[in-house]
């Protein structure tokens, strides 16, 4: 926080372009099937008249999100009954209610309405997060799974720093991406930024989007 604005502009830039550029790479390789796509879990109001009933639309809205672009709330009209669509409901720990909808059944109501949607086969992204905090602090966002995490960038001794305040900084955006990914039902993973990694790619290559860099250290992970 207290970043200067042109650093939090470039951070930015980055996420935006890089989310991108490994969409499209990930979206010539392998796929991996998004899991439970037609499931959402919502709060459960327990004091409200219908309190499962009244869920069926938050968690019908979030499933809408995950296999359309369009607007949701446009979208949501299609269906005036929501409950017309679940198959299943669960309360889970915590006053939530896991809400299972016929997957099936809604593609037919947004095709009969001329709406498009994503199938349940979504690519594997591979995300390379290229940050410039500042001040000569500039890092690869790593996989939480690395067992050592960057902090400033240094290519000679990036994959030997234990971890660090840095490391809080990586797991916000780490934390950030995922959820965005996760509410667009889009599986995603992050490289390691380990010795082998670093020998392939800079961050100069990243930030500079010198791609072809970036797709041959991309094929140790099968995306």
């Amino acid at each position: 926080m207290g970043k200067p604005l042109l650093s939090l502009f470039r951070l930015r830039a980055a996420v935006s372009g890089f989310l991108l550029a490994a969409a499209a790479t990930a979206l010539c390789a392998s796929e991996a099937s998004a899991s439970e796509l037609y499931t959402a879990e919502v709060p459960l109001e327990r004091y409200t008249l219908d309190a499962r009933r009244e869920a069926y639309g938050p968690a019908l809205k979030i499933v809408l999100s995950r296999v359309s672009s369009g607007d949701v709330d446009r979208l949501i009209e299609l269906f005036p009954d929501p409950s017309d669509y679940v198959v299943q409901f669960q309360p889970v720990e915590g006053d939530l209610l896991r809400v299972a909808f016929d997957g099936a059944a809604i593609e037919r109501a947004l095709t009969r309405a001329g709406e498009a949607f994503w199938g349940d086969e979504r690519p594997l992204t591979l995300v390379w997060l290229a940050i410039d905090w500042g001040n000569g602090q500039r890092e690869i966002l790593a996989s939480s799974d690395a067992g050592e995490a960057p902090d400033s960038f240094d290519a000679r001794s990036q994959a030997d720093r234990g971890r660090s305040a840095g490391d809080e900084r990586q797991d916000f955006w780490r934390e950030r991406i995922l959820d965005v990914a996760e509410r667009r039902g889009i599986p995603v993973m992050f490289p390691l930024v380990d010795v082998d990694d670093l020998q392939s790619v800079t961050f100069s290559d990243i930030w500079g989007g010198f791609d072809q860099a970036v797709i041959d250290a991309s094929r140790r992970y099968a995306v």
